[in-house]
């Protein structure tokens, strides 16, 4: 996870006393912020690969059928460093594997207090889709208000299966590029 000025503040204590629990990773090398935000949204893909190797470690133990695809975050951890859409083909693989994740959640909510805390960002699933990080940031605020809001009402469907992954993606494409100029 990339932690805020305040989450360091607050954890550094905790940093402090159990250095080996985290990884610090230097920016310092990157020139530009755009580089480093790259970067950092990689990281925030990885930390939703760790989480799912958590859960596929929980389902083996288990003995459930289901098994999270971790393999398709790795398209998108290329996609994000490489500022490049996915195919289809890849988009369908990232959102099953997204599917499966929140799938493991709601019935894990069921057993113990846990949350969806780790997220893909939409940022990076717009990017993942064909709106670059460097668009994005040229949105109105308006125009992100509106963005977000039409992509989590899609995107809630498609986690919960009100609508197919392929549905999903059409009507993603489509209301990504009314943002692609």
């Amino acid at each position: 996870m990339v932690l805020s000025i305040t989450q360091v503040k607050e954890d550094i204590k905790n940093i402090e006393n159990n250095f080996s629990d985290y990884t610090v990773l230097s920016t310092k090398h990157h020139l530009y912020y755009e580089t480093t935000l790259i970067f950092q949204k990689s990281i925030e893909v990885l930390n939703v690969v760790n989480m799912m190797i958590m859960a596929n470690d929980a389902l083996k133990q288990a003995k459930s059928n289901l098994i999270i695809d971790t393999k398709s975050m790795y398209l998108l951890v290329d996609s994000v460093l490489n500022s490049e859409p996915l195919t289809i083909e890849q988009l369908k693989k990232v959102f099953k594997s997204l599917q499966d994740m929140d799938l493991f959640y709601e019935s894990m909510c069921n057993f113990l207090d846990i949350s969806n805390s780790e997220v893909i960002q939409y940022d990076i699933l717009f990017a993942a889709l064909g709106l670059p990080l460097e668009a994005q940031k040229k949105l109105t605020d308006k125009k992100k208000e509106v963005l977000d809001t039409d992509f989590t009402d899609l995107y809630c469907d498609m986690l919960t299966t009100e609508i197919t992954i392929d549905k999903f993606i059409k009507d993603a494409l489509e209301l990504i590029s009314e943002y692609i100029k």
